[in-house]
């Protein structure tokens, strides 16, 4: 079979490559030259469906990446920032290929092991090509950014140790991790930390009970099962009933991926006793993104969109059917879908975009939101999507000094909720 041959040569370029260009090059130069005495890429074949000899071995140690099936082209680029890892807005939207056909993807599993194929140099990030093990005789792929200050460029020290905070590198043989990168793995978590209530993300009517006794219960399609599971490392290992084989899920935090990549999301809190009744757009309008405040939807009475998500803009046209509404992005020609909830649309990927009420200038006099108010409801238990909504929609008068926003995380607001108020205080 004819191979793709990933060659760790390309990486070393003497001039004419990606570390040639402006003043920093003597330091990029020293990353490069550590980076690729670190790590053996590994050599796969032309189409990516197998990996014909294995390089440097690495355990995955950050969950939130995701990967696509090794026939995606491009595969979804992943950043690595704030302590953990967020996927590129684009690869969340995008849930259908041209041709009208799902969009396979998966969640990587803490502490599964990924392959590195492919390392370049850009002006202001190290790319990480990595590859997953086959699950169900399907291999995957992301690319992984580690950011530096293109203006400073990067420290050789800095880049590695986050590196290092990610990624658990291993000998080719997959025996013991080397000392210079190698990172303690997590704890694994207690049947009492497990314990909770999981619903589907693809089919909320589906629901798995897991007890600190060690017990389950399980409905799915329509019909209740009952069985036992244990916890190893991350993976949590199930039965139903007495006879059935064990299955296998990876745990990563409060998300369980089970044996076919679908996510089970443990609820926070008790379920509502009815679901909310699913009301029609109000057009035009325009909706908020609870995770980056910066991206927002804007549903005209035309049926026309436009969309401002990670410093891109798209436009297209959309039609809803029932509580979903579909969008064609007319740049890229692919498709993507939302559900209505409420005043709030929920994307493809999870994410929740509010719909902004009114702007803060027509709010009605008198009320001013503080920093206080954000407290309160942060400890009254609201979501990040309703306190943004409500931020979004009335006057502020937000302290947004370091020691005010020192005390607003002490109190429990969220880092999406404290870029809220740092936005609102501008």
């Amino acid at each position: 079979m004819r191979t793709a041959t990933y060659l760790v040569a390309a990486l070393v370029m003497s001039s004419g490559g990606y570390l040639t260009y402006g003043q920093n090059d003597d330091a990029k130069a020293a990353l490069r030259q550590k980076l690729t005495g670190q790590f053996t890429l590994t050599q796969v074949t032309e189409d990516r469906s197998a990996i014909v000899k294995e390089g440097t071995a690495m355990l995955l140690k950050k969950g939130g990446m995701t990967l696509s099936s090794f026939n995606e082209m491009p595969p979804c680029s992943n950043t690595v920032k704030n302590g953990g890892i967020s996927t590129d807005m684009f690869c969340k939207l995008v849930s259908m290929s041209p041709d009208g056909s799902p969009v396979v993807r998966r969640q990587a599993a803490v502490g599964e092991t990924l392959w590195l194929i492919d390392l370049r140099f850009e002006k202001s990030d190290v790319n990480f090509l990595v590859y997953s093990d086959a699950i169900d005789g399907v291999r995957y792929y992301a690319w992984l950014k580690f950011p530096f200050d293109k203006r400073q460029g990067p420290n050789p020290e800095e880049v590695t140790a986050r590196i290092a905070e990610v990624l658990t590198l291993q000998p080719a043989n997959n025996t013991v991790p080397t000392d210079n990168v190698a990172l303690e793995q997590p704890p694994a978590p207690r049947l009492e930390q497990v314990a909770g209530r999981y619903v589907m993300s693809q089919a909320p009517e589906n629901h798995l009970q897991l007890n600190a006794d060690g017990t389950l219960s399980l409905v799915q399609g329509g019909k209740s099962y009952s069985g036992a599971f244990t916890i190893e490392g991350n993976k949590l290992i199930g039965r139903i009933g007495t006879g059935a084989p064990q299955q296998e899920g990876v745990l990563q935090g409060d998300t369980l991926i089970d044996p076919n990549g679908s996510a089970w999301v443990k609820e926070r809190a008790a379920p509502a006793a009815a679901a909310p009744a699913v009301a029609p757009l109000k057009l035009p309008s325009t909706y908020v993104s609870a995770q980056a405040t910066a991206d927002q939807l804007q549903l005209n009475a035309d049926n026309s969109f436009s969309l401002q998500a990670a410093g891109e803009s798209y436009h297209g046209t959309f039609v809803v059917n029932g509580n979903t509404v579909e969008l064609s992005i007319r740049e890229t020609g692919d498709k993507t879908m939302a559900t209505i909830q409420g005043n709030n649309l929920t994307d493809s990927s999870g994410q929740t975009w509010a719909r902004r009420q009114q702007s803060a200038g027509t709010a009605p006099g008198g009320a001013v939101l503080e920093n206080a108010d954000v407290t309160k409801m942060a400890k009254a238990g609201f979501d990040d999507a309703s306190i943004i909504a409500k931020i979004t929609s009335s006057k502020c008068q937000f302290d947004t000094s370091t020691d005010a926003l020192i005390q607003l995380k002490q109190s429990g607001v969220s880092p999406a909720v404290l870029k809220a108020v740092v936005g609102a205080g501008k």
